[in-house]
């Protein structure tokens, strides 16, 4: 994930999706995803990041997670809609945010309607 200040990715990534740190050397640091690594590498000055994957973040509480970032300051791009509902009813829920870089990110939950 391409960031210009690994001391605020490490801040925001551990306060607003709860990622664990693991180490930080030099330019990077790594956060604990649920058991896949998120790999933050600071650009050079000057540098504009070619992109990234959208990460999402699953919560059992959507609604609640949304509130309870939007109360500590987060900016999110929309309230928490339906995305997608499967033809066994399962739906898609998300709420889109952008990391202090630029990087786009969702909270997300699966709602079991039938």
């Amino acid at each position: 994930m391409p960031v210009s200040d690994v001391a605020e990715a490490e801040r925001f990534y551990h306060g607003v999706p709860g990622l664990l740190h693991i180490f930080t050397f030099g330019d990077l640091t790594v956060l604990d995803c649920d058991g896949t690594r998120l790999f933050c590498s600071a650009m050079k000055e000057g540098a504009r990041p070619t992109g990234s994957s959208v990460l999402y973040f699953v919560v059992s509480d959507l609604d609640g997670a949304y509130e309870e970032r939007q109360a500590k300051g987060v900016q999110f791009q929309a309230a928490p809609h339906l995305i997608f509902r499967h033809d066994d009813g399962v739906e898609e829920w998300m709420a889109f945010l952008s990391d202090p870089f630029d990087n786009q990110l969702a909270l997300m939950a699966r709602i079991h309607t039938g």
